[in-house]
């Protein structure tokens, strides 16, 4: 869907004849005006542009490239049958770019039907005839050939500085996960916002997972359903799915279950795979609809089938959840061994989450041989992939001394990495650091600092200890008011320490005064 600004028409004030000797002032304004219309039509024109990539630069001089440039236009206007035979007629003339937006018509299920196996050979084609982009996507899925992740960047870079929106969200992923290159989230976030001016639905999903998980920028739910609605309203399963998601875990917005499956459901009409898992849960549980095995059996199923496809294609995300479908024996018998098979899938594909899942199986010798020494290897694997649980992991090792000589200057190093990529618990690991003097300096005013990160991204443990230093007035002003309220969050999120707080709070009468001072205004 290509999105509509609506930008408001600036009035242009007209200054009287400049007089002799008089200052140019107004001058300068009404040119600065212009100007500033002249960049909102810009921006406007550049989110105008439709979701499957910028413009081409040559101008038409052939047959194709007036069929090509003729799909583009049915596509901005979301004539998806129209556009797919315009591109499949441009495509049988060799013209590269035509075959890649083929092949992106059939991963979207736009005007074709979905198949991952047809975009997969699409974009094999695309890439012999010449398209940077879909060469990049070949190295770096490894399809035909040794993955090669610089070899990928190398053509996704070519491809984006020649305006590809698709190829600068690649480049952006990589800097996220740091494929081939040092990872870093701002020059990730740098280019999903200009694959998203290009009209990148990815770019527009990429946006909103980091201010999701809090990468690179502050957690912040509600800029990260702005960047979703906006994917979802062009017609991104992910955006749709992730927002449904927000509901059914009132992540920025109030719980909704019933919101949550009407969004689930949007997704599911647009082919997304993992959609059908949230309504699996829902039914599973009778969240939002009446309580049904059978139900959540035929979403789970369903769940199974489309991930299956996708993983076909290279998808990582769908290998790691059908991994996640055997572990928890939805929509088949529990099978830590499957699971294993395609989360060792997953992690081949470069996914942080299947590696540390493998490490948990190892752990706890589901499927496998228990191993701790296998187990930390592959925590290590994770966390070196950009996985925040991974991270965390590594840090508590170090602090342990599980399996590691204990040293709190490297669980520090871990546990900061991991509060960086947005984990909570690390968070919470490092203020308790801090608190204790644990390889560093104690200071009670930084334990709070990050306590308090950690309870505004849903840790219990660090309400538990933020109220724990409102209790006893250590690095901030003391409040029993404020250690009650933090308790209670804590508590309601079933934290046992908060729990045993409270009830020796209140035993000892602590509690009738934090009643009286709730009822004033």
């Amino acid at each position: 869907m290509v999105y509509a600004f609506f930008i408001s028409r600036i009035k242009m004030q007209h200054a009287p004849p400049r007089q002799k000797g008089a200052r140019s002032g107004h001058t300068r304004n009404r040119r600065s005006r212009w100007v500033l219309a002249l960049a909102w039509s810009l921006i406007a024109t550049l989110w105008a542009i439709p979701a499957m990539g910028a413009v081409p630069e040559t101008q038409p001089n052939s047959a194709d490239q007036l069929d090509y440039l003729a799909g583009l236009s049915a596509l901005r206007g979301h004539h998806y049958t129209e556009a797919a035979t315009l591109f499949r007629k441009s495509a049988a003339a060799g013209n590269a770019k035509a075959i890649w937006h083929l092949g992106a018509l059939y991963r979207r299920g736009w005007g074709v039907p979905l198949s991952y196996r047809k975009m997969k050979a699409l974009w094999q084609k695309a890439s012999a005839a010449g398209d940077a982009t879909a060469t990049g996507t070949v190295y770096a899925m490894g399809w035909g050939v040794p993955r090669d992740y610089k070899k990928a960047m190398v053509y996704f870079r070519q491809a984006a500085d020649a305006g590809s929106a698709n190829a600068m969200c690649a480049v952006g992923v990589f800097y996220q996960h740091g494929w081939g290159v040092a990872l870093n989230y701002h020059v990730a976030m740098s280019w999903y916002r200009k694959a998203a001016m290009g009209g990148s639905l990815n770019g527009l999903d990429y946006l909103g997972s980091l201010y999701q998980k809090g990468l690179g920028v502050a957690r912040n739910y509600h800029d990260a359903i702005m960047w979703y609605r906006r994917a979802a309203a062009a017609g991104s399963g992910t955006g749709m799915y992730v927002i449904g998601v927000c509901y059914q875990r009132g992540w920025g917005v109030p719980k909704n279950y019933d919101k949550a499956m009407k969004w689930c459901r949007k997704a599911i009409a647009v082919g997304n795979p993992e959609a059908p898992v949230i309504m699996g849960y829902l039914h599973m549980k009778g969240f939002g609809a009446a309580k049904s095995r059978r139900k959540a059996t035929t979403w789970y199923r369903m769940a199974k089938q489309r991930c299956r496809r996708a993983a076909a294609a290279g998808d990582a995300n769908a290998m790691y959840m059908m991994g996640n479908l055997y572990l928890r024996g939805w929509g088949a018998k529990t099978s830590y061994k499957k699971a294993m098979m395609w989360y060792r899938m997953a992690a081949s594909s470069g996914s942080g989450e299947a590696m540390y899942a493998i490490s948990f199986l190892y752990h706890y010798g589901w499927g496998v041989p228990k191993s701790g020494k296998k187990a930390i290897a592959w925590t290590r694997k994770a966390a070196y992939a950009g996985s925040s649980d991974g991270m965390y992991a590594v840090g508590s090792s170090y602090q342990a001394g599980q399996g590691v000589p204990r040293s709190y200057v490297k669980a520090m190093k871990w546990y900061t990495k991991a509060a960086a990529a947005g984990s909570a618990s690390a968070m919470y690991a490092i203020g308790l650091l801090y608190k204790n003097g644990w390889g560093v300096a104690k200071k009670y005013q930084m334990a709070a600092a990050w306590w308090k990160k950690g309870a505004a991204a849903g840790d219990s443990d660090a309400m538990y200890g933020l109220g724990y230093l409102y209790d006893t007035g250590e690095g901030v002003h003391r409040s029993r008011r404020l250690a009650f309220i933090w308790w209670h969050k804590a508590a309601a999120k079933g934290n046992a320490d908060a729990k045993t707080a409270l009830a020796d709070r209140y035993e000892a009468t602590h509690g009738f005064w934090f009643s009286l001072w709730r009822l004033l205004p």
